[in-house]
């Protein structure tokens, strides 16, 4: 159980309640609940929105409420200082087939209240509509003429303008909250499986190039800073048109090409990135938010775990040991410096980044401890 904030210790929360990121008290626990405390964990760990800037279930006149509402940096609980709205939905059941990722069209429904809200609120600028697997962000559009809501692939953080360069090319990717990268891998995984049709094998496979793409793209930008173009990132409405699309795809097809070359060990060269521009553009969208580079270990292992089990666990008799079992064991183990680990049958490598993370956790560089798959 966890303590409360502002509790004692020895107060913990009761069975069907969750604590309230925001107010750090117990709340009713129910699907939507749930949805809604992920969104706001993201809001404060990925986004940099403070908790004292947000309220929950805030009126917006008549019977209307959004079900977070964030305000602008230090400023009165108002209407007119509303910048940015959302509307949660409790996660849709999930079948044994990936549950298919709709497109704004397909969702215009249910994207009415929020933009409903938008248009009669001026202070809101940005909105978002969720159900815990589809995210639709929106912005603000005013012309002489009318106000409208537009798609875009993400929110900017905190205050910064959706159309400056912080969102484009050189954006600050974000350190990713563990609960919203295992969300991001599980979209792109479904929107390549569910709506594009392809079986489970090649979806997998896919997704992986692009991982590694996404990898060698960080650490190139890592190793030659200002003398690096980054290739692995989408503006925040190239998605959204063909040619935004093609210019994604011009930029990857040329990373993974270097990837081929660079990993000949792993790669044999006649490999292909298959996805639609459409699919590809979705994907890429979603992973350049995040910095993976400075994201914990554990959360990309758990998040990789959530894409490999749609392809391993069950259908080919193959299970991982849980990731507290994991810790456990590293934890009696207790690898030390120059010492080495030995897994002949290591999965996904849960032990093995344990043990990584272990000795990075003793402030031991990682590059001491040996490890070995058979």
């Amino acid at each position: 159980m966890t303590a409360a904030h502002g509790q004692g210790a020895e107060d913990t929360i009761q069975s069907g309640y969750t604590l309230d990121y925001i107010s750090g008290r117990p709340i009713k626990e129910t699907q939507k609940e749930l949805v809604r405390q992920k969104i706001v964990r993201a809001l404060i760990h990925e986004y940099g929105f403070s908790p004292e800037n947000m309220a929950l279930d805030f009126s917006v006149g008549g019977r209307k409420k959004v079900d977070i509402a964030v305000f602008h940096h230090e400023k009165p609980h108002t209407l007119d200082h509303l910048s940015r709205a959302v509307i949660c939905r409790p996660e849709p059941k999930q079948g044994k087939n990936a549950v298919r990722i709709r497109d704004f069209q397909q969702a215009s429904k249910d994207l009415e209240g929020i933009e409903d809200i938008m248009e009669q609120v001026d202070s809101i600028q940005h909105g978002l509509w969720t159900d815990g697997l589809d995210l639709f962000f929106v912005q603000k559009e005013r012309t002489r003429f009318e106000t409208k809501c537009v798609p875009i692939g993400d929110w900017p953080l905190t205050e910064e303008s959706v159309g400056t360069k912080d969102v484009l090319s050189d954006a600050r990717a974000r350190v990713a909250d563990p609960e919203m990268l295992k969300i991001t891998f599980r979209r792109c995984h479904n929107f390549i499986h569910g709506n594009e049709g392809m079986p489970k094998d090649a979806a997998f496979w896919q997704f992986l190039y692009l991982i590694f793409c996404k990898m060698h793209d960080e650490s190139q930008q890592s190793a030659l800073r200002q003398s690096y173009q980054r290739r692995f990132w989408a503006g925040p409405t190239e998605q959204y048109d063909v040619a935004g699309r093609k210019a994604i795809r011009s930029r990857i097809e040329s990373l993974f090409a270097e990837v081929k070359r660079q990993y000949r060990n792993i790669f044999q060269g006649n490999e292909t990135i298959s996805l639609s521009d459409r699919a590809l553009a979705f994907v890429v969208s979603e992973l350049a938010k995040y910095d993976f580079t400075r994201t914990d270990v554990d959360a990309k292992g758990i998040a990789y775990q959530e894409l490999v089990g749609v392809n391993l666990r069950g259908d080919r008799g193959q299970y991982f040991t849980p990731r507290g079992v994991v810790r456990l064991a590293i934890d009696m183990l207790d690898p030390k410096e120059n010492e080495t680990v030995l897994d002949p049958a290591c999965g996904t490598g849960g032990f093995l980044v344990a043990a990584l993370a272990h000795q990075l956790a003793r402030r031991v560089p990682s590059r001491s401890v040996r490890v070995w798959v058979d």
